[in-house]
C-alpha cells in the first residue's frame, strides 16, 4: 500500500525591517500557526524550512508548538526555478534574465523529488515547509502562489481550506478580523 503526503505551506510569519528575523506580531503569528496545526487533529511529521532567517524562525517557533525537530532544506528556500535560454525571451529582457544563476532548476528538481509523489511505507505523513515563496507541485516551478495569500494549504485530499483561513494559520486571527 502507498501512502499519502499531506503537504502544508506556510510562508514566514511577519519580518523585521532588516529581515533578519521576526516581529513581535510576527512570532505571534508563528505560535498561531502551530496551535492551528497542533489543534487541527492532524499529527505534523516534519517542519522543513528554506534558509531564509524570517522562515527559519517561523519553523523554529511552530516546531516547539508541534513537538517536532525543524529541518533546514535549500529546496524550500527562495529561488528561481526556471531560468529561460537567451533566445526564449526578447532581447530587451536579456539583461534582466542573466542576472539569475543556474541553482533554481537544481532546487526545483530537488523540491519536486523531496515534496511530491507518496512516501515510502504504509503510514501517511503530514509535513509543514515554511518558505518564502510558497511554492509546490508544478513542472518546473512546484507552484508560485501570490506571498501574500498563501501561507498555509493542504496539498493532500484532506481539505482545502478557504483563502481567510490560509491567511489567518500564518498571520493571526487579528488581522483576518478585518478581512
Amino acid at each position: 500500500m502507498t501512502a499519502t503526503r499531506h503537504l502544508y505551506l506556510a510562508r514566514h510569519a511577519e519580518a523585521t525591517p532588516d529581515e533578519a528575523g521576526l516581529t513581535a506580531a510576527g512570532r505571534r503569528q508563528a505560535e498561531l500557526l502551530g496551535e492551528r496545526l497542533r489543534d487541527g487533529g492532524r499529527p505534523i511529521d516534519a517542519v522543513l524550512h528554506g534558509p531564509l532567517p524570517r522562515a527559519a524562525e517561523t519553523a523554529r517557533i511552530v516546531a516547539a508548538i508541534l513537538g517536532v525537530e525543524p529541518a533546514e532544506t535549500a529546496a524550500a528556500g527562495d529561488y528561481v526555478p526556471y531560468v529561460p535560454q537567451p533566445d526564449e525571451v526578447p532581447e530587451a529582457y536579456l539583461r534582466f534574465v542573466r542576472q539569475f544563476d543556474d541553482h533554481g532548476p537544481r532546487l526545483a528538481a530537488q523540491a519536486i523529488e523531496r515534496f511530491t509523489g507518496p512516501v515510502r511505507g504504509d503510514a501517511d505523513r503530514h509535513e509543514l515547509v515554511v518558505t518564502h515563496a510558497c511554492r509546490a507541485g508544478r513542472r518546473r516551478s512546484w507552484c508560485t502562489t501570490t506571498p501574500g495569500t498563501c501561507p498555509t494549504s493542504c496539498a493532500g485530499p484532506a481539505s482545502r481550506p478557504t483563502s481567510r483561513s490560509r491567511r489567518a494559520a500564518a498571520y493571526g486571527a487579528s488581522r483576518t478580523a478585518t478581512s
